[in-house]
C-alpha cells in the first residue's frame, strides 16, 4: 500500500507543475459543448493569460487509490471485524498519503480509497479507459 500511495503523490505533483496544467488545459478547452451554460466562464479561466494562482484555487482533483489489501484477503465475508480492519487499513492509507504532501498543498484534494483482493484487471481498466479518453 505504501509504495502505491508514495507513486499516487509523486503523480499529483507532476499533474500540479505549471507545464502540465497548461497542456492540459489546452486539451480539454476545444472539448466544452457549446451549449453548456458554463463554457465561456470555464474558458476564459482556463485562458493561458490567466494566472495559475487564480486557476489552482478552484481545482478539485479526484485521487483514486487502489492497492492489493491484506484486509480483502484475510477474509470471506462482511462482519464486524472486516468493517473494523478495513476502517483500520483505510485510515493508514490516508495517514501515509497525508504526509506525503505539504500541508500548503495548493488544490482540494478528493481522496478515494479503494482496497482490492486484484488489482491488475482494475489498473488495466482505468488505462485503457485514460487511453480512450485521450485520443477524443
Amino acid at each position: 500500500m505504501k509504495s502505491a500511495i508514495n507513486a499516487v503523490v509523486r503523480s499529483i505533483q507532476d499533474h500540479i507543475s505549471n507545464e502540465f496544467l497548461r497542456r492540459e488545459f489546452i486539451a480539454v478547452s476545444n472539448k466544452f459543448d457549446d451549449g453548456w451554460p458554463h463554457s465561456a466562464a470555464l474558458t476564459e479561466l482556463l485562458d493561458e493569460n490567466t494566472s495559475l494562482d487564480v486557476i489552482l484555487d478552484r481545482i478539485v482533483m479526484p485521487v483514486l487509490l487502489t492497492f492489493q489489501s491484506d484486509v480483502i484477503a484475510r477474509h470471506n465475508k462482511v462482519s464486524d471485524a472486516y468493517i473494523e480492519d478495513l476502517l483500520q487499513e483505510a485510515q493508514e492509507a490516508w495517514e501515509i498519503f497525508k504526509d506525503g504532501l505539504p500541508a500548503d498543498f495548493p488544490v482540494v484534494i478528493a481522496f478515494i480509497v479503494l482496497p482490492l483482493k486484484e488489482t491488475k484487471a482494475v489498473r488495466d481498466l482505468a488505462h485503457n479507459t485514460l487511453m480512450t479518453y485521450q485520443t477524443l
